[in-house]
């Protein structure tokens, strides 16, 4: 199940569109839940899917919802028997983070890279870096983002760099 909170545009929800479902035609069966926070938000995201065999379930949850998020995470992880949940950005990787690894089930982010910023968005950033120390497996998209990693305490074990 891959997890995510899309934006109207980007390369993150690029990635997780065409890696579910080329994860589809190679006979899994994929889960894209997308946390949507106000009417239409994701609507360019949920059409790249719309024509594929991808399991698309939105997670409609208020703007700051995190417990409600989370619970939902939980429920939709159990309801669908979920082996394996992958994260993509700094809401996901926190919140359904937490509710895979609570739930049991093996915990993978892909790191679509760090932008710095503000001072609010660097927090997130050192969150999440922190909250992958917990992750089983770390997907970077280049070295300097690995190094990045293990510097903030990420075992070498568990990064792997595409």
């Amino acid at each position: 199940m891959h997890l995510l909170a899309p934006a109207p545009v980007g390369g993150l929800e690029t990635v997780v569109s065409t890696l579910a479902q080329a994860q589809s035609r190679a006979g899994h069966r994929v889960i894209v839940a997308p946390t949507l926070s106000n009417l239409g938000e994701g609507e360019s995201f949920l059409a790249s899917l719309a024509s594929t065999r991808v399991e698309v379930i939105p997670l409609a949850v208020p703007g700051r919802g995190y417990a409600t998020e989370y619970r939902l995470i939980r429920k939709l992880i159990a309801d669908k028997h979920v082996n394996v949940v992958h994260t993509h950005g700094y809401r996901s990787d926190l919140i359904g983070g937490h509710a895979g690894k609570q739930a049991g089930v093996p915990v993978v982010t892909t790191v679509h890279g760090f932008t710095g910023g503000s001072i609010k968005n660097r927090l997130f950033e050192a969150l999440q870096r922190r909250v992958f120390r917990r992750f089983d497996a770390v997907v970077v998209v280049s070295k300097p983002q690995a190094d990045l990693l293990r510097e903030s305490g990420v075992p070498e074990s568990r990064i792997q760099i595409i």
